[in-house]
């Protein structure tokens, strides 16, 4: 079960309106980021698509991710 708080709600909104995020473009700064980073992956939310050129990891949406965040825009709609 994917448990949704105020860190991955700020990721999952950036990626939606980005389509990746990186470290240098992280809504927030400290440890929660990576540890938010290390859940969604884990849960299969979001996978490493590469690096960057400054060498830093990009993190994209997988089809299930994509699934998450039109059902949370869903919930948003009649909420």
């Amino acid at each position: 079960m994917l448990k949704i708080n105020e860190s991955i709600m700020s990721i999952l909104n950036y990626l939606k309106s980005n389509g990746k995020i990186t470290r240098s473009e992280r809504p927030y700064s400290g440890l929660s980021f990576y540890l938010t980073i290390w859940y969604l992956r884990d849960k299969g939310i979001i996978y490493c698509d590469g690096v960057n050129e400054r060498r830093e990891k990009v993190w994209v949406l997988t089809d299930r991710g994509k699934r998450v965040i039109d059902i949370l825009d869903e919930l948003e709609k009649i909420t």
